[in-house]
């Protein structure tokens, strides 16, 4: 997950943090998100594109936010729960 910080503060440093959209999936396997995950990420890019509209995204960066035991649940499939690591994590509140 450091890594998504260094890439925030670095895209930061390029002066191009309003091209980049970060979001946070509770789970830890490279290459992870189930369908839904991948499918809405892509439509939302897509949608940015076409229309201009930045989509939402997860803070990367505050130790606040971070430590929010809801941290992740946001645009995380949780139906896909149970593979991979994300057993590994707490199940999202409900």
């Amino acid at each position: 997950f450091s890594m998504e910080q260094y890439y925030r503060a670095d895209v930061a440093s390029h002066g191009r943090s309003q091209l980049l959209v970060q979001r946070a999936i509770r789970a830890a396997g490279h290459c992870e998100f189930s369908d839904a995950e991948a499918g809405a990420a892509w439509d939302d890019l897509v949608r940015w594109q076409r229309t201009g509209r930045r989509p939402l995204g997860d803070d990367v960066t505050s130790p606040a936010t971070l430590a929010d035991p809801a941290y992740g649940c946001r645009f995380t499939d949780p139906s896909a729960y149970a593979t991979g690591t994300r057993p590994l994590y707490s199940a999202c509140p409900a």
